[in-house]
């Protein structure tokens, strides 16, 4: 029987990351490790990955622990999957625990990680917070863009946080951001939760 060689493992693993086949993504690395090969960063952040995208987060953030005790140091590709998935999931403390660790050691969040973030925070109703982060970006010299924007607008369509939604929806226009359908769509969501069918309407035409 022929032994699988790295490039074939890589394209294994890639394999299960676009079916989100997570289980075995995790059991062929297993197999590639007990056959002798020494996975690297690009195999367990493609794992991390396929662990987000397949809503398994704290199997993610095992793979991660794993990639750092193999003594690969993650970069900030790896460091946005792990949160990613735990921001995908509503998990904001764990999302938060890994965006300040991440910075502690000398990582320096891009747009992605902020936009998980910013996402998250609006997701689980933490609005003042989504706003800060949105601040802390710009600082940082990140320029939000239509999904940071997005995200906040999700957040506010949920509760049908109508007022606010406006706030942001102009706010983003202000900033030179042109909406897009899943924009006008959270903003009409957010006045249609609120029983604003004007407003709504208003979106719409």
């Amino acid at each position: 029987r022929l032994t699988p060689a790295m490039c074939t493992w890589t394209i294994v693993l890639l394999a299960c990351h676009l079916g989100k086949e997570w289980k075995r993504a995790l059991a062929y690395m297993d197999f590639m490790i007990a056959s002798g090969l020494r996975p690297n960063a690009i195999h367990y952040t493609a794992l991390i990955t396929t662990c987000y995208k397949s809503w398994k987060p704290m199997a993610g953030l095992q793979v991660f622990t794993d990639m750092r005790q193999a003594g690969h140091a993650p970069d900030v590709v790896a460091w946005n999957a792990v949160i990613g998935g735990f921001a995908k999931t509503g998990q904001v403390e764990m999302a938060y625990r890994l965006l300040q660790q991440m910075q502690v050691e000398g990582i320096e969040p891009d747009l992605i990680t902020w936009n998980y973030i910013v996402a998250v925070s609006a997701k689980t109703g933490n609005w003042r917070q989504a706003w800060d982060f949105m601040e802390d970006m710009r600082l940082m010299g990140v320029s939000p863009n239509v999904e940071t924007y997005n995200g906040l607008l999700k957040g506010f369509f949920r509760p049908g946080f109508w007022q606010e939604a406006w706030e942001t929806f102009e706010a983003m226009q202000a900033s030179g951001i042109a909406p897009d359908v899943t924009s006008y769509t959270a903003l009409m969501g957010a006045c249609v939760k609120a029983n604003q069918w004007q407003q709504a309407l208003g979106v719409f035409e």
